[in-house]
């Protein structure tokens, strides 16, 4: 800093940092002494601003970068968050579709046309859901649909 403000200070005009630039180059400051004069350099009024601004600025810069990290760091952790969130659904998902599954298979199962099928008496005005039920002597068997258009209702000791 002390170089880059005699540098500035023997010039009696502002120069570009392209011309800066080259100064530094001349007077053989180092990479990192060129990058920081010139990332301070006011063009403007063509000279380094005072070290008191130059720790501002440095201050500055330093807690922007704490606030991006805080920032990306708790984007991080609701991102993380939302996929617990979501492995957790999924993993409900998959338990409750496995139960569902287990229950199905403990059921026993129909054909999709016996769940239809009903059976009336030879004598009488009910269906049942079971062809023993009542003491029915040969039963006939005949979808729900038919018994209900033929005037049929529901038994009420096997429904």
């Amino acid at each position: 800093m002390r170089l880059a403000g005699q540098l500035t200070a023997s010039c009696s005009e502002a120069m570009s940092k392209e011309d800066l630039s080259r100064e530094l180059k001349a007077a053989e400051f180092t990479d990192e002494e060129q990058a920081f004069v010139l990332k301070y350099y006011d063009e403007s009024a063509g000279e380094m601003p005072g070290e008191s601004a130059i720790r501002d600025k440095i201050r500055q810069e330093e807690e922007a970068k704490k606030k991006a990290e805080e920032q990306r760091k708790k984007a991080e952790e609701e991102e993380k968050k939302k996929a617990e969130e979501e492995q957790r659904r999924t993993q409900e998902a998959a338990q409750k579709a496995a139960e569902e599954a287990a229950t199905a298979a403990q059921a026993p199962s129909t054909p999709q046309t016996d769940a239809a099928t009903v059976w009336i008496p030879r004598t009488g005005s009910k269906y049942h859901s079971n062809p023993n039920c009542s003491n029915m002597k040969s039963p006939s068997a005949v979808t729900i649909d038919q018994a209900m258009a033929w005037g049929y209702d529901r038994c009420k000791k096997c429904w």
